[in-house]
């Protein structure tokens, strides 16, 4: 269904229910190979709550209501410096709203992850090769990658990354989640990784999908076949452009 067909289809319901897809960010530090992202999209442009909190009013118009959103799109949403200002934002339109959003280790310190993440349900964070090579770029332009050992030193930037995670999740009490991509070797690897990190109970898998989404305690929540996207620049679209060519 395109756009102005899931419009005419709301309006013709007078409302309904729909999930929403938020590009907080465009551009991305990391530059993963497997992102459709450019080398030069490197400069990063922001999602501001007050577009959002415009778009919104704009949907809520023809009575649609939203009961999940996720933070996705072309670029990591923790980027975003105001995040929790569109969370914010969000939760005075939709009290009771479940908020998601994938992180893909781009640097943050401690205490903004804590900030930035205030107000979520769920942080889903990608740890793969892709990432790792990610994290390793962004150490060697900030300088901090040595000459020397220098696969330990980025495995132990992704370590203090994950501990920040499961300190920023216990600040806010949303569920922290872990995705592992590649194959099952690559997928293995990393789970044993992260549970080296952590404590083994706090290693939940990632359950979900377009079309339904299960937490750590067992609860789904079968999402709305319709799905609406605000990017980055606050456009309105359909979220499978921004799935397409997200690299999270």
């Amino acid at each position: 269904m395109g756009m102005r067909s899931l419009w005419k289809e709301m309006k013709r319901k007078k409302g309904g229910t729909a999930n929403l897809s938020i590009e907080p960010t465009k551009g991305c530090a990391n530059l993963c190979r497997q992102c459709s992202l450019s080398t030069d999209t490197n400069v990063l442009s922001h999602l501001r709550p007050n577009v959002l909190n415009r778009r919104i009013g704009k949907i809520k118009d023809i009575g649609v209501k939203f009961g999940f959103a996720q933070y996705t799109g072309r670029g990591d949403p923790i980027s975003n410096p105001e995040l929790h200002e569109l969370t914010d934002v969000l939760r005075k339109h939709f009290p009771n709203m479940y908020v998601a959003s994938f992180w893909g280790l781009t640097y943050v310190g401690k205490d903004e992850l804590v900030k930035r993440t205030r107000g979520l349900n769920l942080l889903c964070v990608s740890v793969d090769d892709h990432h790792f090579a990610g994290v390793m770029k962004q150490m060697a332009k900030s300088g901090e990658l040595p000459k020397e050992n220098r696969k330990e030193a980025v495995l132990e930037k992704m370590r203090e990354m994950i501990r920040a995670a499961y300190r920023a999740a216990n600040r806010n009490r949303f569920d922290l989640q872990f995705r592992f991509t590649g194959i099952p070797s690559e997928t293995e690897r990393w789970e044993a990784f992260v549970r080296s990190v952590l404590p083994s109970e706090s290693i939940v898998p990632v359950y979900y999908s377009l079309h339904y989404f299960r937490d750590k305690r067992g609860t789904t929540m079968v999402l709305s076949p319709y799905q609406i996207a605000v990017y980055h620049d606050g456009r309105i679209g359909m979220p499978g452009q921004i799935m397409r060519s997200s690299g999270l």
